[in-house]
C-alpha cells in the first residue's frame, strides 16, 4: 500500500491526545500489538503493517508503555523507544524492529487479552474501551486513501484471533467494515463515505474529519451539478425530439390534400409554430393574432396532430 499523506494526518491527529487512564492505554496498546505482526517470539521481532512509520507515532507508543508502567528487562531499559519501528524493510516490505524476547513477553503479558470473545463482547459496550482499541489498531496498522481520489479506510490485522473481536468493536459503534485477505493478513476496510467520517470522528481525528468532510461536500456538490446538467440536457433533447416529431406531423397535414380543409385558426397556428422552431408553446401563443394562452395553444397543436394521425 502506497504512502498516504491523509493517513499521516490522521495519525498526527490521534497522537495529540493520550488516553485518559491506564485502562485505555492498555486497550490501545494491546490492540496495536495484535494488529502488528509478531514475526518471532524467540528473537523479539514485530512488524507494522505500515510502509512508513513516523518517530512521533513510535514515541506515542512509548508514552503508552510509560502510562501502563510496563517493567522492561534491564538490558532493554536504555533502548531508544522512539525507534521501535524503523524504516528497515523485511521480505514483506514491513517496518521491523528487533529487541529482546524478554521485552516482547513483558509487553504481551502485561496487557489484557483482547482476543477473548467474552472479553471483547464486554468491552464493545464500553465507549472508551472500543475507542481505545480502534485507535490502537489504526495507529499501528491503518491506512486511509486520499479522499480526493477514493473513500477508503483499512486496518491490517496480523493476528487472526483478533479479527472477530475487532469487528465487534466496530459494530459497537454501528460501523460495519468489509473483510479481505492479503496473503496471511486479514484486512478490515471501509468504503462508505459516511461510515469513514463516523470512524475518524470516533477515534479523535477531528482535524482530519473536517478536511475529509470538506472534500466530500465539494465532490457531492460537483456531482449534484453534473446530475442537474445531465438531467437538463436530457430533458432538452427529449423536448427537441418531441418538437421535431410534432413539426413533421403538422407540416405533413398542411401540405397534404386535406390541407384546404383545416380551419383558418388551426392553419394560422400551424404556420406560426413551423416558422418559430425552438420557441416554447407559451411564446408561440403570444405571437398569435390575437395572442392565446399556453393551454389554448397546446390544444390547437394537439388538434393538428390528431388530424395528421387520422389523415
Amino acid at each position: 500500500m502506497e504512502k498516504s499523506r491523509f493517513s499521516e494526518k490522521i495519525h498526527e491527529d490521534i497522537i495529540k491526545s493520550l488516553p485518559k487512564n491506564s485502562d485505555e492505554c492498555q486497550y490501545e496498546l494491546a490492540s496495536a500489538l495484535l494488529c502488528a505482526r509478531v514475526t518471532s517470539h524467540s528473537t523479539g521481532k514485530i512488524s507494522s503493517g505500515m510502509k512508513s512509520f513516523s518517530s512521533a507515532v513510535a514515541d506515542y507508543l512509548r508514552h503508552l508503555m510509560v502510562c501502563i508502567r510496563i517493567e522492561m528487562p534491564t538490558d532493554d531499559r536504555d533502548n531508544d523507544w522512539s525507534r521501535i519501528f524503523t524504516e528497515g524493510r523485511n521480505r514483506d516490505s514491513m517496518n521491523q524492529h528487533a529487541f529482546s524476547s524478554e521485552s516482547l513477553r513483558a509487553w504481551i503479558n502485561a496487557l489484557p487479552d483482547l482476543t477473548s470473545m467474552d472479553r471483547a463482547d464486554e468491552l464493545a459496550s464500553d465507549v472508551s474501551a472500543r475507542r481505545a482499541a480502534l485507535r490502537g489498531a489504526f495507529l499501528i496498522s491503518g491506512y486511509a486513501g486520499d479522499p480526493i481520489s477514493e473513500y477508503r479506510i483499512e486496518i491490517r490485522v496480523a493476528d487472526s484471533t483478533y479479527v472477530e473481536p475487532l469487528m465487534m468493536f466496530f459494530h459497537g459503534q454501528n460501523i460495519i467494515p468489509n473483510i479481505a485477505r492479503r496473503g496471511n493478513t486479514t484486512i478490515l476496510y471501509l468504503r462508505d463515505g459516511e461510515q469513514i467520517a463516523d470512524f475518524l470522528a470516533f477515534i479523535g481525528a477531528h482535524r482530519s474529519v473536517v478536511f475529509y468532510e470538506s472534500i466530500r461536500a465539494e465532490k457531492e456538490v460537483r456531482s449534484q451539478v453534473n446530475r442537474v446538467v445531465n438531467c437538463d440536457t436530457a430533458n432538452a433533447m427529449r423536448q427537441a425530439e418531441a418538437g421535431m416529431k410534432r413539426a413533421e406531423k403538422i407540416r405533413r397535414i398542411i401540405e397534404s390534400s386535406n390541407g384546404s380543409d383545416i380551419p383558418q385558426e388551426l392553419l394560422d397556428t400551424a404556420r406560426v409554430f413551423l416558422d418559430n422552431p425552438g420557441l416554447s408553446i407559451r411564446d408561440i401563443g403570444e405571437l398569435m393574432d390575437p395572442p392565446i394562452g399556453k393551454s389554448g395553444m397546446h390544444h390547437r397543436l394537439k388538434k393538428l396532430e390528431q388530424m395528421a394521425d387520422e389523415g
